[in-house]
């Protein structure tokens, strides 16, 4: 991981935010953000939003320690968590976090067959919670 420095990934950061920035003053309509009621409701639920943001970073992060075997700090388990979510975030769909994790992984001197295999169950079970969650809690929604 000493190759991946934040003078490496500053630019990215700097024109992802100049893009947004960008996006907002052309999009933003400030009349309808005024509308608004800024009161202590919708500040708690901002904060609670937060905390389950929060929540499920720790959650990826302990799923990734148990995964591993207790490889990793606490501290190296959120960093590999946020690179991995980030990557998902930026690569193409069909692609994902895998192929980034798999090479984070392996940066992390866990062996090749380990890391598919982390990267393949978390797959897997992701793909079966979406799947059971749909199936047991939308299943009341359909019209």
């Amino acid at each position: 991981m000493d190759n991946l420095r934040i003078s490496r990934i500053g630019i990215p950061i700097v024109l992802g935010l100049l893009v947004v920035l960008w996006m907002m003053h052309r999009q933003l309509d400030l009349e309808e953000l005024a509308k608004l009621e800024g009161n202590w409701y919708t500040g708690f639920w901002i904060g609670m939003a937060v905390l389950m943001y929060v929540l499920r970073h720790l959650f990826y992060s302990w799923r990734l320690r148990i995964m591993t075997d207790n490889a990793f700090s606490w501290g190296k388990s959120i960093e590999l968590i946020f690179i991995w979510e980030f990557s998902s975030a930026v690569s193409p769909t069909s692609v994902g976090g895998a192929g980034v994790a798999l090479f984070l992984l392996a940066q992390e001197k866990i062996s090749g067959a380990r890391s598919v295999s982390v990267v393949l169950y978390s797959m897997v079970i992701d793909t079966l919670f979406l799947s059971l969650h749909f199936r047991y809690f939308t299943s009341s929604l359909a019209l």
